[in-house]
């Protein structure tokens, strides 16, 4: 019959087959299943092992409408010997979706039923353990039964009665045990809060979980064997007993949100009292921990839904009271000057969530219930006063002086007794749901999307968009266009003493919201002057004005609360960091660096100011300028964009924005008077003062050693000569050629070292290259302009001038060499009223009267030599020697050949006036002065 468990001794055991010869002489061979071709207990596990894949086969093909199936897969289980794969089919068979509680319920009871006929002592360890797990299994489901029971005969609301129905106001007054004003002041808190944008679990009419779903959120696995052999001798002694269930170690928070809905939904929603539900949830078997856990984070997770009805709150008052009543009660009311262990749990889990308005309503109920049961005395005379004041509300309004003269003295019996009875646990309630209040404050600054500011105060919204990029996993997943910065008690109090002004400066550089609303002045005057000089006021205009009330409104609140931690130093100074490292880690978008400058600037302390711009320089800047500074001296000029990204990360355009913004991070740097200002205290508000971690970048900021002055204008030097370089793509330029061996030397040292520095004794060639390429930059920047266009008010080659001016000043060039180039390169360019203005500042009138004579005389020689003109003519009229120094001058040398002789003739008398009477030009100059009246 094939072979058994014999072991053969040869290396190729023989091998037979069994076959019957007929009479007829045919021949039939036996086909035996290989399970029962074993012997001993492998035929036992063979056979058990094809029973078991034959229930895997019957649960997924699911033919539950099939006529005797339910009896056929009973029966299977039911014919497996082995406990152990009984105990997998019987798995199998409870974690298959669709199938019916009955059936289930029938399965287990069959196969108790089977284990319970057997000798109790007889029984295996195996036996022992299906045993047990059978009956967590019938446990749960008549638990699971239950409910569902509950739930099909009550499917209204409880009716609201004839009598008057009390405010929400009132119902909160009486529920969370506080006064109106407390509530009035929650209202408030609640009302601003917007949470869209957050993905949130929503109640449904028909959530009905599915038994497989139901147990397969409970472990039924983590007994030991002591504990199952314990377990089967009391259920020998005693019967069925309840188990203690626990839940899942890796249940998903949405599967528990899910077992939380089924639970506890009817009640959290009015349709049935704790009454009905409280047995059949506590049949379950869990411990109140998990019970109030699931219930806390069903409702934190449904923070939206709860927001809009707070008659909820009433419902989960009695939920947190039936689950604690089931605590011991020297866990839930120690003494007074001891913590709760059961109350600090409910208290961790409050804290440790970002849905803080959701925690505080909690925190408020729970802080109720807490009163309530350390004082139920207290807890029910204070019910009476606030019953009888919310009846004479009712009836009629009270003069507030005769209520006063009628409730002092039992109010101030009861105030004694809470003097008398307070405890550390409702101390530390109150600490907890005063810092909620708080943070749920900041929340509804933090929910708001402002989408008008970038088009009212001209911002570029482009920063914003690709804030979410680089932020870290503080910030909640889902769609980055809808992402909010969130926040927890727990973060808080670990972030570190400046984690508010950071919170709040991460939100100011997602949404680019300009420094001035965060000001304590008002912006409506900065918004109409910005709106003033374009259009009329549109639609869009009025809505980015209540945006900026709204902000406006919502920081100013937010400063009653945190008055200390958002101190407006303190702000910018975050605001400013925020915005540097969000640069650092996209340096393409130099608005970021932009932006952060202009917050900087709004810092008032200087100290402060210093600090955080010394930490700027050091941590982020200061390693690209000195490679785009290595750069430029290697190559000689202008480098191209392969270039600039290989050695700074930057493009060749984003470089050029880089400079500028360097030399205006310098120049601030330079102009701080440090010494003006005291070295400001931090301090933090008593809600908050248990704070621990990082130090924050305004308490880092005083710690900065103060600059060396020499030094911080040294690079400021060479940075100008570089935007310069890249702004008008030179060449031939070497920025660190103009400076010296201990210039060279000192460069992108520390500020606050001390390093030789460059004498005002200059080598000749060296003053000679700088003012070279002084000239130009002021050339580049004159030519830069379009002369088409009305460039009498135009401020980029002031601008360019004054800054050559100051560099030529630092660079020991003469200074009035470059203001005579300036206004040579004016007059050539046609600009003679901005030349003027220059010329009035010119020390040296003779040298500046001779090179004006040249621009004059090329005017002259394009007028004189233009074809559309009488040339005989007008040359007739002029001296031969006149005329032949006219035709001497090279006419490709000015920009602008299309001046009027008018102001010619005024830059004529300029020159007369500059000249002295003894120069060799000055009969030039007469003569010029004649020639020009001839030719009008």
């Amino acid at each position: 019959m094939g072979l058994n468990s014999t072991s053969t001794k040869t290396a190729h055991p023989p091998s037979f087959q069994c076959c019957l010869l007929q009479p007829d002489g045919q021949i039939k061979s036996f086909h035996v299943p290989f399970h029962l071709a074993l012997s001993d207990k492998n035929s036992k596990r063979a056979r058990d092992l094809h029973l078991l894949k034959k229930v895997t086969t019957c649960v997924h093909n699911k033919d539950f409408d099939k006529d005797g199936w339910e009896e056929a897969l009973i029966e299977t289980v039911l014919n497996m010997k082995i406990p152990s794969l009984k105990q997998q089919a019987l798995e199998k068979v409870l974690l298959c979706k669709g199938l019916k509680s009955s059936l289930l319920v029938k399965l287990v009871s069959a196969v108790t039923s089977q284990l319970t006929s057997q000798d109790t002592q007889h029984r295996d360890y195996e036996s022992k353990r299906l045993f047990h797990f059978c009956h967590v299994q019938l446990q749960l489901l008549y638990s699971y039964n239950a409910i569902n029971k509950v739930t099909v005969e009550d499917t209204q609301p409880a009716s609201s009665e004839d009598a008057a129905t009390p405010s929400t106001e009132q119902v909160l007054v009486s529920v969370l045990s506080v006064t109106k004003s407390e509530v009035e002041e929650l209202l408030n808190i609640l009302n601003d809060l917007k949470t869209e944008g957050k993905p949130k679990v929503h109640f449904q009419s028909d959530c009905i979980l599915d038994a497989a779903a139901f147990l397969h959120c409970f472990d039924v696995d983590h007994y030991h064997h002591s504990d199952i052999d314990k377990y089967a001798e009391d259920s020998a002694r005693n019967g069925v007993i309840e188990i203690p269930i626990q839940l899942r170690s890796n249940l998903s928070d949405e599967q528990t949100v899910q077992l939380g809905e089924y639970l506890f939904r009817r009640v959290l929603t009015g349709q049935s009292s704790v009454t009905e539900l409280g047995y059949a949830v506590q049949s379950i078997g869990l411990s109140p921990q998990q019970l109030m856990s699931i219930l806390l984070q069903l409702w934190l997770s449904n923070e939206d839904q709860f927001l809009k009805d707070l008659m909820s709150l009433n419902q989960l008052k009695d939920l947190i009271l039936e689950i604690t009543l089931q605590v011991n009660s020297r866990e839930i009311t120690p003494p007074a000057d001891e913590l709760s262990p059961w109350w600090q749990r409910i208290r961790d889990t409050l804290t440790q969530t970002t849905n803080v308005a959701a925690a505080l309503t909690a925190a408020m109920v729970a802080r109720s219930v807490a009163m309530a049961i350390r004082h139920p005395t207290l807890a029910g005379e204070k019910a009476k006063v606030i019953e009888k004041f919310l009846e004479n509300e009712i009836e009629k309004d009270i003069d507030e002086e005769e209520m006063k003269d009628e409730s002092s003295p039992e109010s101030r019996s009861i105030t004694d007794e809470e003097w008398v009875s307070i405890s550390l646990d409702i101390e530390q309630w109150n600490l907890v749901v005063h810092q909620l209040e708080d943070l749920t404050a900041l929340s509804c600054l933090l929910n708001i999307k402002p989408t008008k500011l970038s088009e009212a105060f001209g911002q570029v919204s482009a920063a914003s968009k690709s804030w979410s990029s680089s932020q870290d996993s503080v910030i909640s997943t889902g769609n980055t266009e809808t992402q909010i910065i969130e926040v927890s008690v727990d973060k808080v109090l670990y972030g570190g003493k400046g984690v508010v002004s950071e919170v709040v400066a991460r939100w100011v550089a997602k949404y680019s919201v300009p420094p001035s609303i965060l000001s304590d002045h008002s912006v409506r005057d900065d918004f109409q002057r910005q709106n003033s000089r374009t259009a009329p006021v549109r639609s869009e205009s009025v809505e980015a004005q209540d945006e900026i009330d709204r902000i406006k409104s919502t920081v100013s609140g937010l400063r009653s609360r945190f008055p200390l931690s958002l101190e407006a130093d303190l702000l910018y100074a975050h605001c400013s960091w925020q915005y540097v490292v969000l640069w650092n880690k996209n340096s393409e978008v130099t608005q970021y660096l932009k932006q952060s400058l202009q917050h900087l600037n709004y810092i008032r302390n200087a100290v402060i100011q210093h600090g955080v711009a010394s930490m700027m320089w050091h941590t982020f800047i200061v390693k690209k300028v000195s490679g785009a500074a290595y750069l430029m001296e290697k190559v000689g000029k202008a480098p191209k964009d392969r270039l600039c990204r290989r050695d700074t990360g930057l493009s060749d355009t984003a470089l050029t924005e880089f400079m500028g913004i360097v030399c205006e991070l310098l120049l601030k740097i330079y102009q701080i008077e440090v010494e003006s200002s005291a070295v400001p205290t931090f301090t933090i508000e008593d809600t908050w003062q248990t704070i621990q971690g990082p130090t924050s970048i305004a308490e880092l900021a005083t710690d900065q050693p103060l600059c060396n002055y020499a030094l911080v204008d040294l690079h400021k030097q060479l940075s100008t000569i570089m935007y310069a370089v890249m702004n008008f793509s030179m060449r031939s330029i070497r920025p660190m050629a103009l400076f010296d061996s201990k210039g060279r030397n000192a460069m992108f040292k520390d500020f606050n070292a001390n390093p030789p520095m460059p004498s005002h004794e200059i080598d000749v060639t060296l003053l000679n290259a700088r003012q070279q390429f002084l000239c130009r930059v002021i050339t580049a920047a004159v030519a830069g302009l379009d002369i088409s266009s009305n460039c009498s008010t135009t401020v980029v080659p002031l601008e360019w001038s004054s800054s050559a001016l100051q560099l030529g000043m630092a660079l020991d060039v003469d200074v009035d060499l470059l203001k005579r180039h300036y206004v040579c390169q004016l007059y050539a360019s046609g600009y003679d009223t901005m030349a003027q203005e220059v010329l009035v500042s010119v020390r040296e009138h003779a040298e500046m009267g001779t090179q004006l004579l040249q621009i004059v005389g090329q005017r002259l020689s394009s007028v004189v030599i233009s074809p559309e003109r009488s040339t005989v003519e007008k040359l007739s009229r002029l001296p031969p020697s006149l005329v032949s120094w006219i035709k001497s001058m090279a006419v490709n040398e000015i920009r602008n050949k299309k001046t009027s002789l008018d102001d010619t003739a005024i830059l004529i008398g300029h020159i007369v006036n500059q000249l002295p009477e003894d120069h060799t030009q000055y009969t030039i100059a007469v003569q010029l002065v004649e020639a020009i009246d001839s030719l009008k």
